[in-house]
């Protein structure tokens, strides 16, 4: 035991200590088709992927009557794009589906964008006809139920970072390790 003891300390020595971490989930990368899209953002623009051609994209859903994860999601974009430096947030764009197509107006929209302080043309909060927008949640295997007594939509909680080819390059959940 003690052996093993002194050449793990004597290993540990002698590595070297690097000044970056290598990113842990790299072998986890794939390379998924992003679904194409056109819908119509907060401002009353329409938007698809094709308009993120070489842009890095974080896709997520929410919807803007929701008072339990939505909120925590959009902080936590808001947080992100802010650790980002000037140059790498003109580089990258969020786009965020409603959850809820029918009812998520485009005044609605408007005003959840304007609470987390999220303006295109970085943030587009997109919706479109109902059935194309769930159609597209569920072609992202996003799942989602509504609770007919309070109206609530239980969803997961996903954010999708696309490449600049418009891939998705991972699926993340909302936690501590996403950031």
């Amino acid at each position: 035991v003690a052996a093993i003891a002194v050449s793990l300390l004597g290993l540990g020595r002698s590595q070297a200590k690097p000044s970056e971490l290598p990113f842990p989930a790299d072998r986890l990368r794939s390379a998924l088709p992003m679904p194409a899209f056109t819908l119509t953002n907060q401002d009353g623009q329409p938007v698809s992927l094709a308009d993120f051609k070489g842009r890095v994209v974080l896709v997520t859903a929410v919807y803007s009557t929701c008072t339990t994860t939505c909120p925590m999601m959009l902080t936590k974009i808001r947080s992100v794009l802010d650790q980002l430096t000037l140059a790498e947030r003109s580089d990258m764009a969020v786009v965020a589906f409603s959850l809820n197509p029918e009812a998520d107006t485009r005044e609605l929209r408007t005003m959840t964008t304007k609470i987390f302080g999220m303006t295109a043309p970085q943030f587009h909060f997109v919706n479109g006809v109902p059935s194309e927008v769930n159609a597209l949640l569920d072609q992202l295997n996003i799942a989602r139920s509504r609770d007919e007594k309070t109206g609530q939509i239980q969803h997961s909680n996903l954010f999708f970072l696309l490449d600049r080819q418009g891939h998705i390059a991972y699926r993340l959940s909302l936690s501590q390790n996403e950031q």
